[in-house]
């Protein structure tokens, strides 16, 4: 008959049911090793989520899209707009993109309120 022992969420069987240190120690350092990679991961989203007003500002300098997770529209997200040689506007501007409505995409200016500037919610998307 086959014994087994049953180490953390693992199940090892052999012929005497014996399992060794070395594979003890194996299975502990593939452990750690794939805790450290989940707690990168989370560390990596948060630097994305909980941003404040000042961090979600220099994100769209850098060209990137932020949005807040209070915002009840869907896939709603402001952008900044850098003006080209065909632009009436002379200086960058952020503008929200709004999806979903009747006519299609929306995209109209962004003016902050305060309480944007004062959540701590926002999001790179």
């Amino acid at each position: 008959m086959m014994s087994c022992k049953i180490i953390g969420k693992t199940i090892f069987c052999g012929g005497n049911g014996e399992v060794s240190q070395e594979s003890i120690d194996k299975i502990n350092k593939f452990t750690e090793k794939t805790i450290k990679e989940k707690n990168m991961e989370n560390e990596k989203q948060a630097q994305l989520e909980g941003l404040d007003f000042g961090e979600a500002i220099r994100c769209i300098k850098k060209g990137l899209k932020v949005a807040r997770k209070g915002w009840n529209g869907k896939g709603m997200f402001i952008e900044l707009q850098s003006p080209d040689e065909n632009s009436l506007m002379t200086f960058p501007y952020p503008y929200f993109t709004i999806p979903n409505c009747e006519e299609g995409i929306r995209r109209i200016p962004y003016a902050s309120t305060i309480v944007d500037i004062m959540s701590e919610d926002w999001e790179i998307v």
